[in-house]
């Protein structure tokens, strides 16, 4: 392309899908360079203004100007028809307008007082700029300059004044309204009338700040000592009164505080507040505190897990529980516990911030999958096709949150009495799932951050009438604090219909048979107190309120009046007998859940056949037993009805023309959709050349370690418990998002001899299974020095008085010092260390204490 035809500009160009509107003139059109300057103001745009307001940024300003390599250029047919058509002109416009500079002068469409213009080649158009309009322009630029300004002012002194720069005080009052909420819990007498009041004017106050230590990190004794010697120097002042954090006496060890919160001008005002604030989060970030809502740590303290137990948690995210139930099992201070917990959540990208939550705690025990919770994959154990089953189940469904509204300002606004009706199923099937999953002696806890009875109460008593036989309510009444006041559960209540506005207003049912069938959809059976009648078949109930044939007052229900906290309802079950157990065959299809034509979320015919299974073979130990005749034997007799049924249900898919399948039955047998892999089947060669290199001796339980099949950038080691549920057929069922704890992570320097690098997350797991090879043992003065500079030379250590880091082979390694251990990469020249940012905060805390 020529010169000319590189400085050749055509209007418009590369906005327009037409090619010769766009296009650059070729060098047979240039005949030479002429200049047309664009004075301000030419197009309708005075950019004065942001000529000033560029020179005062100290950035160059260059004013706008087109060039056009054209002496005498005749539009194309094309390019005419789309000015003709922005102006509105005649074709004579084409007679008329041949040069560039007065098409663009017409197509401008601007007036002005003095226009100097020349169509000759080589002379230079000039508009003068409308004197009237700049003067507005800077006016309104003054104005907007004086707004920015008093809003900066008022900012500032809100900010002085710890007022809240955003909310208006005035206006969260106003806004934390609801009459809906109001007239709905006091019509449902969840609480006597003279304490509701009571109970809805605490529900408008903030909530208070609460955190607990961690109390499986090594340096958790430290950290209690730091949070004691502040909160003792806070008591002595005055203006701080009660804002200083206190114990929550019915938590274990007393390692749980609250505190009001604080404004951000008293934290301004009071030094020695605001550097607690900023202890608590980097704390926080290093995973030694734990920022969590004092009602929510009660259902995993109820859970009462050992280090040897297997335990879900089927609704895990964000993960405050999950990590609280990781404690649990670490609360022998092994590095390695024989038990697991699987944090599964059904959004993926909650359960993907579990991961990161979980990382802080660096457990090898931890399995976060992203399933449905009310279809939970079963997993088979071994060759006789056994389900995997838990010991302790956590179930704190998603549901309506109103107990949630002291922090949850958008509730207020958004609360209705049916968001209840609406979590109501779902937290059914998933509570009937989980019970599924629970082992014969275990313990599941039930809970939501709800005031509703309709998804506490009801849910409880539906669920447990389809299980009447093999679940019951544990009374945990012993187990509760003194310090921590609660309620029984409620045994009678209302459901509630808002109506239809001005055609019908609200109503209260009692029983479902009084619920019209119109509002049926809203309104389930499973909502109401009769629900052990519907079930079992029973004469009604007494109508008295000592009636409670399910026990539901060994539920507790937590208000948030009684202890200034949130609302919440917790419930503890226990299986008392398997799915298959308590029955004979005689009674085996009598009135039960699955039988009862109402019940309409019934097993699918695969859960049955499980069922059927498990009843065979027990049939099958009773009658040896007993010496029955093979001619009586009654063996076989209810699987073969399954499987006809199965049989039937498979050829009227076949028949409908239509295909069917689950993906689960498509690939029932693909390992690979598993992710992750045992190392040593497929890279004993890595672990070897990771053995050497580091110097690990062969007490390691190199057989726990995992990567993932479709890359190998990090190994990851799982506790033994964990290991045992990889072998699970079926396994692939599950959507793996996370396990265990990442120890090494691919070097990508090809100069070292190590093929992987130590992560600091696994280093803790890895150190006493490492001779001192890659060990570098550092004073304390060089560690800070290593904290405060990162990055060392050689030389600069050896100036130092230390060589010690000289003649490693390139690659990672570790240094130590007393307790603490950083990982560090030794270069070819130099030493660097290989953590973040918030890490070499932490460690600098720790060194201060050490």
């Amino acid at each position: 392309m020529s010169n000319q035809a590189t400085k050749g500009v055509s209007i418009g160009a590369g906005d327009s899908d037409d090619d010769e509107f766009g296009r650059i003139p070729s060098a047979a059109d240039v005949q030479k360079t002429n200049t047309v300057e664009i004075m301000p103001n030419q197009f309708g745009y005075d950019d004065s203004d942001e000529e000033e307001e560029t020179k005062d940024m100290g950035t160059d300003y260059d004013p706008p100007t087109r060039t056009y390599g054209i002496e005498e250029y005749t539009m194309s047919d094309a390019t005419m028809k789309l000015f003709e058509r922005e102006l509105g002109q005649t074709s004579q416009l084409r007679q008329e307008s041949k040069a560039p500079a007065k098409m663009m002068q017409t197509f401008s469409g601007q007036t002005t007082e003095t226009t100097t213009e020349t169509l000759t080649v080589g002379v230079e158009v000039q508009i003068n700029t409308n004197k009237q309009e700049k003067e507005e322009r800077k006016g309104r630029k003054h104005k907007k300059d004086k707004k920015w300004h008093d809003k900066k002012v008022k900012r500032e002194d809100d900010w002085a004044t710890g007022t809240n720069r955003k909310i208006d005080p005035n206006y969260i009052l106003e806004i934390k309204q609801n009459q809906e909420f109001e007239t709905y819990y006091r019509e449902a007498n969840i609480l006597p009338a003279e304490e509701f009041d009571k109970f809805y004017q605490i529900l408008k106050e903030p909530l208070d700040i609460c955190f607990r230590i961690n109390s499986v990190d090594k340096h958790f004794e430290k950290t209690q000592q730091e949070i004691e010697d502040l909160v003792q120097k806070m008591k002595g002042i005055d203006e701080l009164k009660d804002k200083y954090p206190k114990k929550l006496l019915w938590y274990p060890n007393n390692l749980a505080y609250t505190f009001n919160e604080c404004s951000r001008g008293e934290m301004r005002a009071n030094p020695l507040l605001k550097n607690f604030h900023q202890f608590l989060i980097l704390e926080t970030e290093m995973g030694r505190i734990f920022r969590q809502e004092a009602v929510s740590m009660i259902p995993v303290t109820l859970l009462n897990i050992e280090p040897h137990h297997s335990v879900i948690d089927v609704c895990a995210a964000p993960g405050s529980k999950t990590i609280q139930i990781l404690e649990q099992l670490h609360q022998a201070h092994e590095k390695i516990p024989k038990g697991f917990v699987i944090a599964n959540d059904t959004d993926q990208k909650r359960a993907y911030l579990l991961t990161h939550q979980a990382r802080r705690l660096n457990s090898s025990a931890l399995f976060i999958t992203n399933n449905d919770a009310r279809f939970l994959p079963y997993l088979k154990i071994d060759e006789h096709n056994n389900n995997m089953k838990f010991d302790r189940i956590l179930c704190d469904v998603p549901c309506s949150g109103d107990g949630t509204l002291r922090k949850n300002l958008a509730l207020w606004k958004n609360f209705n009495s049916h968001l209840g009706h609406s979590c109501h199923p779902l937290q059914l099937h998933i509570l009937e799932r989980a019970f599924q999953h629970l082992k014969k002696g275990g313990r599941l806890v039930y809970s939501t951050c709800s005031f509703n009875p309709i998804e506490n109460e009801a849910v409880v008593a539906a669920a447990l009438s389809r299980h009447i036989k093999q679940m019951e309510l544990v009374d945990v009444s012993k187990e509760v604090s003194p310090h921590l006041k609660y309620r029984p559960g409620l045994v009678n209540w209302r459901v509630y219909h808002r109506g239809k506005g001005k055609r019908e207003g609200p109503a209260w049912y009692e029983t479902y048979d009084k619920v019209p069938n119109y509002k049926r959809k809203v309104i389930k059976e499973t909502m109401f107190t009769d629900t052990y009648t519907m079930f079992n078949n029973e004469t009604d109930r007494p109508d008295d309120m000592k009636s409670d044939p399910l026990n539901l007052r060994r539920c507790l229900r937590l208000f948030p009046h009684d202890n200034n906290q949130g609302g919440f309802f917790v419930a503890v079950f226990t299986k008392v007998l398997d799915e298959h157990e308590g029955f004979i065959y005689d009674d085996m299809y009598q009135m039960n859940a699955w039988d009862d034509p109402r019940v309409k979320q019934k097993p699918i015919l695969d859960d049955i056949r499980e069922f059927a299974e498990e009843f065979e073979k027990d049939l099958k130990i009773h009658e040896e037993k007993n010496n029955v005749p093979q001619e009586l034997s009654q063996q076989n007799q209810i699987l073969s009805i399954v499987k006809d049924a199965q049989d039937q249900q498979k050829q009227a898919m076949k028949d409908s023309g239509i295909v069917f399948g689950k993906m689960s039955q498509i690939y029932d047998n693909k390992e690979h959709l598993f992710p992750f892999e045992k190392l040593l089947e497929t890279k004993q060669d890595l672990w070897v050349n990771l053995q050497l290199f580091y110097g690990i001796n062969a007490e390691f339980p190199c057989e726990n370690l995992y990567f993932q099949k479709d890359t190998t950038n990090c190994i990851a080691f799982v506790s033994e418990g964990l290991s045992q549920l990889m072998k699970c057929q079926r396994k692939h069922k599950l959507k793996v998002v996370n396990l265990g704890v990442k120890l090494f992570s691919k070097n990508r320097d090809i100069k070292s001899p190590g093929k992987y690098r130590l992560l600091q997350e696994g280093l803790e797991l890895l150190m006493p299974y490492m001779n001192d090879e890659r060990k570098i043992q550092v004073s304390k003065l060089l560690l800070a020095q290593f904290l405060d500079k990162i990055n060392f030379t050689f030389e600069e250590l050896r100036n130092m008085g230390h060589s010690q880091f000289e003649g490693k082979e390139p690659g990672s390694a570790v240094i130590t010092s007393g307790d603490l251990y950083v990982t560090i990469w030794i270069g070819v020249n130099n030493v660097s260390l290989m953590i973040g940012k918030e890490e070499i905060k932490s460690f600098k805390f720790l060194l201060i204490n050490q």
